[in-house]
């Protein structure tokens, strides 16, 4: 009876050696997680998870703000740009015979709606001419040549190829 008190006893200490083991490489693994977690409180010194986190919240909070003022004005500055001068079209030609070169033009500026203005300036060597036709919707209430026609036409076709300027 004493021998399995002995193996009892064997067998007992041998369990208890391996739960020690295991005790042990568990305090350190937890010795090791506490000391990241302290770590990730205390990101930087005087500096806590809990403090940064607040903080970063309210920053979230103000640029949420910004953001959404900033998106206000883009969206006024884009119903304000529809009445800027955004589209035009330039057509050089030469107005009287005999005369060398392509100094005349006639030049279309609209805004987002096609209205706005078609100058056109006659060269001539003895003095120059420069007429203003208004427009609305691309249309003018005057007489227009085939080169002020040609100026609106191209400036209306980089407003509906490009849907804004394209000054090229």
């Amino acid at each position: 009876m004493i021998e399995i008190r002995n193996d009892l006893f064997f067998a007992l200490l041998a369990v208890l050696s391996f739960l020690a083991v295991i005790v042990i490489i568990l305090s350190f693994k937890l010795y090791k997680l506490i000391k990241r977690f302290a770590a990730l409180l205390e990101v930087r010194p005087g500096v806590n998870l809990e403090e940064l986190l607040l903080h970063l919240a309210e920053r979230g909070d103000q640029l949420e703000t910004q953001v959404q003022q900033l998106a206000a004005n883009q969206q006024e500055l884009k119903e304000r740009s529809k009445g800027f001068i955004q589209h035009l079209g330039i057509v050089r030609f030469n107005a009287f015979e005999g005369m060398g070169s392509d100094l005349s033009f006639s030049l279309a500026l609209m805004d987002e709606e096609g209205n706005g203005v078609v100058l056109s300036s006659l060269y001539g060597r003895d003095e120059s001419r420069v007429y203003g036709k208004p427009l609305q919707g691309g249309q003018s209430s005057y007489l227009l040549t085939d080169e002020e026609k040609e100026a609106i036409r191209l400036a209306q076709h980089k407003r509906t190829r490009s849907g804004r300027t394209d000054n090229g």
